[in-house]
């Protein structure tokens, strides 16, 4: 590389860097990393995560969170603290070193110069953006997935490489679940372009012995998180097998076709049976994730992955990923068959559980961005003018996504980010030497959670709390430092705090409009969506 390209490079990556850190902490946390930063911090200080278990290997507070994430937070919180930066720094991190990865891939490929644009790509990219400034543990696990794929392709040359790899996507199979459905698919894809299982099993024996066995303890270890742990709690909630509504319905399809269709007995057995609609579903599923409202238009449905609130690809994309496409059918066949099946493996995880979602999807972007930056580089070279046109529409477009980020989704989401638990906690805990008891309800969302975080707690003290609750008045509490956080029913809110010998806080989401409390306070989230009215009483 020439001096001149080096500086272009550096600049991109420079770029890449600053958006995704300027205003990082703008955004509240919310419950994800409320849970995972509590856990990281609990481990630094404790060597026991929240719940009082020591080093886990899966997180019960994270409903089955793989480890890969919270332990490599570790360092970024003992810098920053339990704070938005702690919780986000490795994801921030993750996006800055995939740009630089992406360049490497694009060089690879095709050229220095689709290299350089795939790097440009990967800075500005609304996907990118959006994986990067959240703590995604996605993100993280798209960056080991992608290093060890880069290292993989030049197993030959050095061998070693295969160790490499299955270290790195064993960390990513233990950071990200859906990794666990297309990994073991992709490996496949990658062993046959690379000269098949013989080319594999001629490499250095002893290297090959270590290699197995590092393969080997991930398999045995994700077996053991799936079928004796808690791993995969959440995925087992949310897939369509498991889904109660989806399976009334595919019954009540299989059902109603079978009576009203022309064949029956064993010939309507045949073609309307629960295989077939599953089947018919996963195809649907599977589809949307290369639809163009999803790529280029509306992009996922959750504020919290979609912070741009747009398609995960720029609008002129449309021209250059096509062309890209078209134009690689001229390119070496390994080439076509990596990128193409790259991206057909990538949404088989997201279409066993439903609409489109870009954590999910993460695995797309790099096929994404080297496909698309091949079609523009080669669009630019045929039709200067368009190109240049093309250029700058995207360019306006990613400046006007990024306000969107930056300034607008702050304010507009800050319901799905948590905010309100964030006033509650920081409210609660100042005024908590005022008051003989301060009561805080957990109708507030992840309130318990960012209690602890905003306030710094001791960990020591949550682990306690965890383990065991307080009883007021017959009503269940989460106690840390003389706070209670739980639940009291409507109804019986102004006959519980009335009951209280002493001076009390409550801090819910309701008027409850008694004249026996004596001073309202109401604070509003930005998003003019929820207010909490803060009261209290004196004896």
């Amino acid at each position: 590389m020439n001096k001149n390209k080096l500086v272009i490079l550096i600049a991109i990556i420079m770029l890449g860097f600053f958006l995704r850190v300027y205003k990082l902490s703008s955004l509240s946390m919310y419950g994800d990393e409320l849970t995972l930063v509590g856990d990281s911090y609990s481990l630094l200080k404790t060597g026991k995560d929240q719940l009082g278990e020591t080093f886990p290997i899966t997180f019960r507070m994270g409903a089955g969170r793989p480890a890969g994430y919270v332990y490599a937070t570790i360092p970024f919180v003992a810098l920053f603290g339990p704070t938005a930066i702690g919780v986000r720094a490795l994801s921030v991190l993750s996006g800055v070193l995939l740009i630089y990865l992406m360049y490497l891939f694009g060089k690879k490929l095709f050229n220095e110069r689709v290299g350089l644009f795939t790097a440009f790509l990967a800075s500005i990219s609304p996907f990118g953006l959006n994986l990067s400034r959240g703590g995604f543990e996605a993100n993280f696990a798209l960056l080991l997935t992608a290093w060890g794929t880069y290292l993989f392709l030049d197993y030959k040359k050095k061998p070693i490489n295969l160790l490499l790899t299955a270290l790195l996507w064993g960390l990513a199979i233990n950071t990200y679940p859906t990794y666990k459905v297309v990994l073991p698919l992709f490996l496949i894809l990658l062993v046959l372009l690379t000269g098949g299982l013989k080319a594999v099993l001629k490499v250095n024996k002893k290297l090959l012995v270590c290699t197995a066995l590092v393969v080997i303890s991930i398999i045995c270890l994700t077996l053991g998180q799936t079928f004796f742990g808690i791993a995969e709690t959440r995925f087992k909630n949310i897939n369509m097998f498991s889904n109660l509504t989806i399976r009334e319905q595919i019954v009540q399809n299989v059902n109603f076709d079978r009576t009203h269709s022309l064949l029956q007995g064993r010939a309507a057995e045949l073609f309307y049976n629960k295989p077939i609609e599953y089947l018919a579903l996963f195809i649907d599923n599977y589809l949307q994730n290369y639809s163009t409202a999803y790529l280029f238009l509306t992009g996922d449905s959750n504020p919290r992955h979609n912070m741009t609130q747009s398609g995960i690809l720029f609008w002129g994309e449309f021209i250059t990923l096509f062309y890209g496409l078209y134009l690689l059918s001229s390119k070496e066949k390994e080439v076509v068959r990596l990128l193409v099946g790259w991206l057909l493996l990538a949404a088989i995880a997201t279409a066993m559980v439903a609409e489109p979602q870009t954590l999910r999807n993460s695995f797309m972007l790099p096929p994404l961005l080297l496909v698309s930056a091949f079609g523009f580089v080669s669009f630019y070279h045929k039709f200067k003018l368009a190109g240049t046109f093309l250029f700058i529409v995207l360019v306006f477009q990613f400046a006007f996504l990024y306000h969107r980020q930056v300034y607008l989704s702050p304010v507009k989401q800050a319901h799905f980010w948590s905010y309100p638990a964030q006033i509650a906690a920081k409210f609660a805990y100042q005024q908590r030497q005022d008051f003989d008891y301060v009561f805080i309800s957990d109708r507030i969302n992840d309130v318990e959670y960012a209690y602890q975080v905003y306030n710094k707690i001791d960990p020591n003290q949550i682990i306690a709390s965890n383990v065991s609750r307080i009883e007021v008045k017959g009503y269940m509490f989460k106690k840390i430092e003389g706070v209670h956080i739980g639940q009291i029913p409507k109804d019986v809110t102004e006959d519980f705090l009335k009951s209280l010998s002493g001076s009390a806080l409550f801090i819910g989401d309701w008027d409850i409009n008694d004249k026996y409390l004596t001073e309202i306070h109401k604070v509003n989230s930005p998003d003019g969506n929820t207010a909490f009215v803060y009261k209290n009483k004196t004896p």
